[in-house]
């Protein structure tokens, strides 16, 4: 019998399948590990949109509680600018990586 007639193995592609590499999602956001801007984010509840962390247009996530003030970049969820996203929402994504 020919060999071209029995399935390929399932131990992986063969060493010359170039795959394209994925693009991008616009929708996802990519922090480094190392920043923690939920950690500047105000516990206070009766101001509610200090308890938040901020997504900036120009690349940076910005969180405050009046007394200090932080901005580190980020890449990608360029779709995601300008909503101002709970605290309490990063710190469980950071968490559960």
């Amino acid at each position: 019998m020919p060999e071209d007639t029995f399935p390929r193995p399932l131990s992986g592609p063969p060493p010359n399948d170039k795959r394209p590499e994925p693009e991008p999602d616009p929708d996802i956001l990519l922090l480094d590990a190392k920043f923690k801007p939920w950690l500047c984010a105000s516990d206070d509840e009766t101001r509610p949109i200090l308890t938040g962390v901020y997504i900036d247009p120009d690349g940076f996530l910005v969180a405050t509680d009046t007394m200090c003030l932080i901005a580190v970049p980020y890449t990608g969820g360029k779709n995601l600018a300008g909503l101002n996203i709970p605290a309490a929402f990063l710190r469980e994504a950071h968490r559960l990586r």
